[in-house]
């Protein structure tokens, strides 16, 4: 996803693909890591020069210094960053929050989660955090895709609230003068779809 902050600077989360394109798992970590690649966040200015990179470029990791598949950022008003480290449950399926300089400040969620695990996870933790936004009040909005719902935290990660009737949110977004909130379910099936993922059954 990319996110565009108040200073105009475009944010970017560099997810790491290919396997999903007939590439084996090998092949595509020597091209990420041979390229610099993948497994980042990168903020761009207006004219597209390199200002940052979160995470290292091309390999994968769970610590401070690494992001894995990340899928979503965005930059509050104060300039602290927020990413959904995390593509598909195979990720990291964490929330982090880094200060302005890209100083790595606390995570939340699930970075143990086993690969291909089903069901939701506990309130407070995620499962593909595929969207973030916040409203005019400075919330955070994550969009917890295969848990099938908006989670809303303050910007100490301290959840506030869960709302599911959105279906599997893989976008949003709010417009800051309305409040209006835009979801794009993306993953909702009644069964299971081909590729496998879970079915967030009840919803077409």
């Amino acid at each position: 996803s990319m996110f565009v902050d108040r200073d105009g600077n475009v944010w970017v989360a560099d997810f790491a693909g290919g396997v999903e394109y007939g590439h084996t798992a090998a092949e595509v970590q020597e091209e990420l890591q041979r390229r610099g690649l993948g497994h980042q966040v990168v903020k761009f200015s207006p004219n597209g020069e390199v200002l940052m990179r979160l995470g290292t470029p091309g390999v994968p990791g769970s610590d401070e210094r690494h992001l894995r598949d990340p899928s979503a950022v965005a930059v509050a008003p104060d300039g602290a960053i927020f990413v959904g480290d995390g593509h598909g449950s195979n990720g990291n399926n964490r929330l982090i929050k880094f200060a302005p300089d890209g100083t790595f400040i606390k995570q939340i969620g699930c970075s143990d989660c086993p690969s291909g695990q089903m069901g939701n996870t506990a309130w407070g933790d995620v499962k593909d955090a595929h969207a973030l936004d916040f409203d005019v009040e400075g919330r955070l909005f994550v969009g917890d895709k295969l848990n099938g719902r908006i989670q809303i935290f303050d910007q100490d990660l301290n959840l506030l609230d869960v709302w599911t009737q959105f279906g599997a949110p893989a976008g949003l977004s709010i417009d800051r003068s309305s409040g209006l909130l835009v979801t794009a379910d993306a993953e909702s099936h009644n069964s299971a779809p081909l590729d496998g993922s879970p079915s967030n059954t009840g919803w077409e």
